[in-house]
This record gives C-alpha cells, sequence and structure tokens, in this order.
C-alpha cells in the first residue's frame, strides 16, 4: 500500500512501499523505515521505546500497530539513524 499523508503544519510523508519521504519547509529527505507507527495526540506524548517493556515487546502503550497513519492522530516513522514524529495529521490519501 501506499500513501501520501499531510500534517496540520504542511508537512507530508509519502509512502512509496520503500521509502517513506517527508518533504517540508525545511527541505525534502527520505527515510527507509524499520518502524511505522500512528500515535493518538497527547499532552505526554513519548517515542515508543520510552515505554516500560518495550525492548521485550511486552509494553503497553497508546502507539497503535497500523503502519499507515490516520487522521487526527501522529505519525512515526524511524529508520537506521534518524526518525521523525510529526504533528497531527490531516488527511491521507492513496498513491498512485
Amino acid at each position: 500500500m501506499t500513501w501520501r499523508a499531510t500534517t496540520e503544519t504542511g508537512t507530508t510523508y509519502e509512502y512509496d512501499g520503500h521509502l517513506v519521504k517527508i518533504t517540508s519547509d525545511g527541505g525534502e529527505y527520505s527515510i527507509k523505515p524499520w518502524l511505522m507507527m500512528s500515535a493518538p495526540q497527547t499532552d505526554d506524548l513519548m517515542v515508543p521505546w520510552a515505554y516500560e517493556g518495550w525492548a521485550s515487546g511486552e509494553y503497553k502503550s497508546p502507539w497503535r500497530s497500523r503502519r499507515e497513519p490516520v487522521v487526527g492522530e501522529r505519525f512515526y516513522v524511524s529508520g537506521r539513524d534518524e526518525w521523525r514524529i510529526s504533528t497531527p495529521i490531516v488527511s491521507v490519501e492513496d498513491s498512485p
């Protein structure tokens, strides 16, 4: 599945099946995703590895196992050397 998501700040995250291309006012770059997930909008949002039991896979967190962004939630993507978490997603559409 390929998709394009836009955040409330206008940044786009576009997944082509292999890379996530992130385009914002600061430029454009890509991440080969090792991990992608959607997270609800909260005041105390933490990265997934901050939760107890993350390493063992037994953690309980609000993070979803969905690999696609969800409107109204934040989107997290990480690769080998970097990670990004978005502002809330306002639209998601299928990419050709």
